[in-house]
């Protein structure tokens, strides 16, 4: 997920009195996925499209004027196919304005209860210098050995885990490969694995 703009709340008090300015801590993931649904539900082709981009967009304020938003829109794009947008408003931001709000009062600037007013501002974000990748991607192409035998015979030999429906196709994981898989894991602490 892209976004290339720095969220900020103006808060202001009842007479839309600016009181004070914070940055908006926001978890646009949901928003990301809420898009992605919307364009599953509508069958868009980008959605499935392996070179898929998302991106966050500001949605320009109707009266305030840059740089305040009237909120955002998540992008899905992919080459050579039209993009796929979901709006939402600033409604979204209101969790982060009600616990900034919190700041302001203990500074003393709001009191505890006193009604509220917030405006949302986009900055474009400076490009940082980018970091060396700490990840190395090898491809290793290694054959599986295959072996004869009867689905039958396996199924007789295995133990069922999970729920099952006649409708599953069967999954076979030999027993080593499990206990390997939790030496791994436990040999590896609190690391992913």
């Amino acid at each position: 997920m892209n976004n290339h703009f720095d969220y900020v709340l103006e808060i202001m008090d009842r007479n839309r009195k600016r009181v004070g300015q914070l940055p908006a801590r926001i978890n646009f993931e949901p928003a990301s996925e809420a898009a992605a649904f919307g364009a599953q539900r509508t069958a868009h082709p980008s959605v499935h499209h392996p070179g898929r981009r998302m991106t966050i967009e500001p949605v320009p304020h109707a009266t305030a004027g840059s740089p305040f938003c009237g909120g955002f829109r998540v992008v899905i794009e992919a080459d050579g196919m039209d993009p796929f947008m979901r709006e939402f408003s600033s409604d979204y931001f209101r969790a982060a304005a009600v616990d900034g709000s919190a700041e302001l009062v203990k500074k003393g600037l709001l009191r505890d209860g006193d009604p509220f007013h917030y405006l949302v501002a986009a900055y474009p974000r400076t490009a940082a210098p980018a970091a060396p990748s700490r990840i190395v991607v090898r491809e290793l192409v290694k054959t599986l050995p295959l072996r004869e035998g009867r689905l039958s015979e396996l199924t007789a030999q295995s133990v069922s885990f999970g729920e099952c429906t006649d409708a599953d196709a069967p999954v076979y994981i030999p027993q080593v490969v499990i206990e390997q898989a939790n030496a791994l894991t436990e040999r590896a602490g609190d690391r992913e694995t």
